[in-house]
C-alpha cells in the first residue's frame, strides 16, 4: 500500500512539473514573441523630435524596405519606393508621402498612387502607424488609381479581409 502511495505522489509531482513547465513555458514565449515590422523599424520619442522630417523618412524607409525584404509574402511584392514629402505640422502625426512600386508581372512593376504614412508615437518610440491600404487599379473603375487606407479591420481565417470602420 505504501508503495502504491508513493506511485501515486510521483505520478502527481511528475504531472504537476509538466503542467507548470506548459504554463511557464507558454507564458515565456508570449513575452519573447517577435517585434513587429512597425516597433523594429521604430526610433526613440528624443531623436525624432530632435530632426522631425529626417526621423520620419527614415522610419518610413526602413519600413518600406522591410516590405520588400517579404517578397510576396504578403500579397503582389513591392519592389521599390519614393519618398516624395513629410509634413512635421503635427508632431503626434508626422505624415510621410510615398509613391510605392508593385511587380504586376514577373517583368513588370508599376508605380502606384501616393500613399501616405503617418509615423507616430508610440510606447516611448515612434513608428509607421499600421493601416490597410486598398489600391484601385481596375482601369475600367470610376476610382481608378485611388488608395483608401483604414486603421480597423479583420482578417479571417480564409485570407479575406474586411474593413470595419467606414
Amino acid at each position: 500500500m505504501l508503495s502504491q502511495k508513493r506511485f501515486s505522489l510521483v505520478v502527481a509531482v511528475a504531472f504537476a512539473a509538466v503542467c507548470l513547465g506548459i504554463c511557464c513555458t507558454g507564458i515565456v514565449s508570449a513575452q519573447h514573441a517577435k517585434p513587429t515590422l512597425e516597433e523594429r523599424t521604430g526610433r526613440p520619442l528624443a531623436e525624432v523630435l530632435s530632426h522631425p522630417a529626417e526621423s520620419a523618412a527614415g522610419i518610413v524607409s526602413e519600413y518600406m524596405k522591410g516590405f520588400e525584404a517579404l517578397g510576396d509574402s504578403e500579397g503582389a511584392p513591392l519592389t521599390g519606393f519614393r519618398i516624395t514629402g513629410v509634413d512635421t505640422t503635427d508632431p503626434q502625426n508626422l505624415t510621410v508621402t510615398v509613391i510605392p512600386s508593385y511587380e504586376v508581372s514577373e517583368t513588370k512593376s508599376e508605380a502606384y498612387p501616393a500613399t501616405e504614412y503617418h509615423v507616430v508615437p508610440v510606447d516611448g518610440n515612434y513608428q509607421v502607424q499600421k493601416r490597410l491600404c486598398v489600391y484601385d487599379m481596375d482601369p475600367q473603375s470610376a476610382g481608378y488609381r485611388t488608395v483608401n487606407c483604414h486603421l480597423a479591420w479583420t482578417e479571417g481565417k480564409d485570407g479575406s479581409v474586411s474593413v470595419t470602420t467606414p
